[in-house]
């Protein structure tokens, strides 16, 4: 019997049309040294070489493939699939160090009270170059409520056991984003320690058009996941705060540039749509806005004038 042939760690990689960087993130899984690993690609319906590139390395890898029913429905059926004691979910467009699972998972067996391990990451551009980093954040001894404020790690960041994602009944269907952060809510508030592991050994990607740049959509996500893990806690005083510092920084994250981003464009019926939708959603914002616009008069002025000369020179050339 050979390691892999009795995981310790599934590694679930959900692939959508990410065929160009599915090889990297299934070579760093498979590259982990003094750790068995069980690697899992589920083919979520994509249309470019996902299933060619996934064929080539045979029986190292278990493979599924299904018609797209989104990431959330794609995880859970590669923890469906898995054998291992502990998960790690790692997308298709990132990579993981070599040396993490043996990191990892020495601090979880050391510590039957731990329900995950985490570390930090480094942040690479499209061609996986490094571009920035970040440690880990410190270990809390309350961390559903520190999960209330914000979410400190991408998913392949955590190595957590298969028994506690299960138990908090894997990943809701019903989110397009932010499902992970939902998750580890979920897991936080039945018990638990979050373990920090020092080190960098996740490498998350950003480049335009992912998820995790599109600031509508996650503001919106971010703060209705915060509002169901409130409930999660029925509203304890604590809830109250730290939800009321989520949301807030929510809205510096995301809210406010996506409102900013509007005004730079000179797209001013847009900007009202969003400060209508986001009022809605969170009525401070609406506040908030009114006095951000009042800060940047010159800035509303230069993006109409520049939106407007586009369409003059559109108009001209057509």
């Amino acid at each position: 019997m050979t390691l892999r042939d009795n995981p310790s760690v599934s590694v679930v990689i959900p692939c959508f049309n990410q065929a160009r960087f599915l090889a990297q993130a299934v070579n760093s899984a498979l590259a982990q040294v003094d750790s068995r690993v069980e690697v899992i690609v589920v083919n979520d319906g994509s249309a470019d070489e996902t299933a060619a590139v996934a064929a080539a390395y045979g029986d190292r890898i278990k493979y599924i493939e299904q018609a797209n029913q989104g990431l959330c429905a794609a995880r859970n059926v590669g923890i469906r699939h898995a054998t291992g004691e502990f998960l790690q979910f790692l997308d298709a467009d990132d990579f993981i160090a070599p040396s993490m699972h043996a990191n990892m998972t020495s601090v979880l067996a050391a510590d039957p009270g731990a329900v995950a391990a985490y570390t930090g990451c480094t942040i690479v551009d499209h061609e996986g170059k490094p571009v920035d980093a970040h440690a880990g954040v410190p270990e809390s001894k309350d961390v559903f409520h520190r999960l209330l404020e914000f979410n400190p790690w991408p998913p392949h960041a955590l190595i957590v056991r298969r028994r506690a994602v299960e138990a908090a009944g894997c990943f809701d269907l019903g989110l397009r984003s932010c499902e992970d952060w939902d998750l580890w809510l979920r897991i936080a508030v039945k018990g638990g320690s979050f373990r920090l592991v020092p080190g960098n050994f996740a490498y998350y990607r950003r480049y335009p058009g992912s998820m995790s740049r599109n600031s509508a959509v996650m503001f919106r996500a971010v703060v209705m996941v915060i509002r169901r893990g409130v409930k999660m806690h029925r509203g304890c005083a604590i809830c109250t705060r730290s939800a009321a510092r989520g949301v807030k920084l929510a809205w510096l994250h995301y809210g406010l540039p996506e409102m900013h981003r509007c005004l730079s464009e000179g797209r001013l019926g847009l900007w009202m749509a969003r400060w209508l939708e986001f009022a809605q959603l969170l009525p401070a914002s609406a506040r908030w806005s009114l006095g951000d616009l009042r800060h940047r008069k010159r800035q509303v002025i230069s993006g109409v004038v520049s939106s407007f000369r586009s369409s003059h020179r559109r108009s001209e050339e057509n």
